[in-house]
């Protein structure tokens, strides 16, 4: 709300705000270049240029009311986007029109990724959700860990992450749950990354099987595992407050962003910010 966008062109030194932007709490933005930006926000509404910010437009997308979580485009004309409550909308036209269609889930979506011509979505206690048609039909994937007793309680996932056959999941009371076969199966990982963090907000993988970054609720600390979650650390950024998004160019040049305005990047993978 108070941040509202910034803009770089020099790879993240310095930024300018952009303060054509109407004032609302955005929760997800999503570029398909330099000029064409999405953001989304409550009730329904997608907020989105094609100057480079020079002028915003409001767009009320179908059906009922809800808080726009995440948005991602396949390509220049195939997007998504998900919400609050059990909200999902595709467009085939480059945004001009949207067409909603649920999941089968009952509680709202937070996040969606795109991989490998498969569509994720995420938010569901115990299920994830993938489509290949847009989303118009979903298939509901099981992913919690029966082998391990020690789960924490189910509740919601804030973030998922895929990368070809490789899937993180993460949400509230620190779970993090991976799969490496496509979603066949799954590992749960919470306590093998640490018990301080209640909300885990969100997740990437860098290399397939190989790095993953995880963004906790505070404590200026990002998880990290090497090995595609068998094992974790702990490394040390600028941000105090809660990582929300995580970004890599590579496996050596990342962003994350998080409350209270901080903003880190790294060129080693993770080892300084």
């Amino acid at each position: 709300t108070n941040a509202k966008l910034f803009k770089t062109t020099d790879a993240g030194l310095t930024w300018t705000p952009n303060t054509n932007i109407p004032s609302n709490t955005y929760n997800g933005i999503y570029a398909k270049d330099e000029n064409n930006i999405y953001t989304v926000t409550s009730l329904n509404k997608l907020i989105y240029t094609n100057d480079a910010g020079v002028t915003w437009n409001t767009q009320t997308l179908p059906g009922n009311s809800a808080t726009l979580t995440s948005i991602v485009f396949k390509d220049v004309n195939t997007g998504y986007v998900s919400g609050n409550g059990n909200y999902f909308a595709y467009t085939t036209n480059g945004g001009t029109t949207w067409t909603q269609s649920n999941s089968s889930s009952t509680v709202g979506q937070q996040d969606l990724s795109y991989s490998g011509g498969i569509l994720y979505m995420a938010g569901d206690y115990q299920y994830i959700y993938k489509s290949s048609n847009n989303g118009v039909n979903w298939t509901p994937v099981y992913f919690r860990d029966n082998s391990n007793p020690n789960q924490p309680p189910y509740s919601i996932v804030y973030s998922i992450s895929v990368n070809g056959s490789d899937i993180a999941v993460v949400g509230i009371n620190g779970s993090v749950t991976i799969s490496n076969d496509g979603g066949s199966s799954w590992r749960n990982k919470n306590y093998s990354v640490t018990n301080d963090y209640s909300e885990l907000y969100s997740s990437i993988f860098v290399q397939p099987s190989g790095s993953i970054y995880i963004g906790p609720n505070g404590g200026g600390k990002i998880l990290y595992s090497s090995n595609g979650g068998s094992n974790w650390t702990t490394l040390n950024s600028v941000n105090t407050g809660a990582v929300y998004g995580i970004q890599f160019l590579n496996a050596n040049t990342g962003f994350v962003c998080g409350s209270l305005g901080h903003m880190s990047k790294t060129i080693n993978g993770g080892n300084t910010w």
